[in-house]
């Protein structure tokens, strides 16, 4: 080889010229397809063990909601029989309670409702890439006793290529926004909170259920 014209060649570590020039002398479709399956199998089991992470954070999210919401509902019992005893301050306390509880429990419900979208998708595009896998292993195995056949190459071709897909970007860009944090508001939070009651609104709302209860 005439190192004028091919510097780049001799410009690479030594090994890596040797992988090329070995490449280059023997190729082996079983090789490079046992290869990438091989790849593929160790993205599937990032993909489900993120996937687990994605669905152990569904039930994080729902479990801290329904303590939320309990812990609103106390707030709110609270506040009703601090109005019953006329404690004024320890209803507007507990009415302030309420009122950011409530508020959180709401973020949350928004966050879980999207997310378990999001699951069910993913769970969606995990079986597809498990069914991509197997249908490569099924043509991995009617290929083995004829892999020096010329056609058989071709069908090779056609699978490393079907691969080279797999899995596909959006899927783990997908799981990785699963496991991020929740964030602490949302743009729909945003906008409920200029049309949520005050505090004030609520504890009237209070006076009125109190104010109910004694005509019955």
């Amino acid at each position: 080889m005439d190192r004028h014209r091919a510097g780049w060649f001799f410009r690479l570590p030594v090994p890596s010229r040797l992988r090329l020039r070995f490449s280059f002398l023997r190729y082996s479709p079983e090789e490079n397809l046992n290869r990438l399956l091989l790849d593929a199998q160790k993205q599937l089991a990032d993909a489900r063990r993120l996937t687990a992470a994605a669905v152990a954070r569904e039930k994080h999210l729902l479990q801290e909601l329904d303590d939320r919401q309990r812990r609103a509902t106390r707030h709110e019992s609270d506040a009703m029989e601090a109005l019953r005893r006329n404690d004024e301050e320890a209803a507007r306390r507990e009415t302030r309670h309420w009122s950011r509880e409530r508020e959180y429990a709401r973020s949350l419900e928004d966050d879980l409702a999207q997310r378990r979208d999001a699951v069910e998708a993913l769970r969606h595009d995990l079986r597809r890439l498990q069914e991509r896998i197997a249908d490569a292993e099924r043509r991995k195995a009617l290929m083995l006793p004829r892999l020096r056949d010329p056609d058989t190459r071709k069908l090779v071709a056609r699978t490393l290529r079907d691969l080279s897909g797999v899995p596909a970007p959006e899927v783990f860009g997908l799981l990785e926004e699963l496991t991020r944090p929740v964030p602490g508001r949302n743009p729909e939070a945003e906008v409920r909170a200029l049309t949520d009651p005050t505090e004030e609104e609520m504890l009237e709302d209070l006076r009125a259920r109190i104010a109910g209860e004694k005509r019955t």
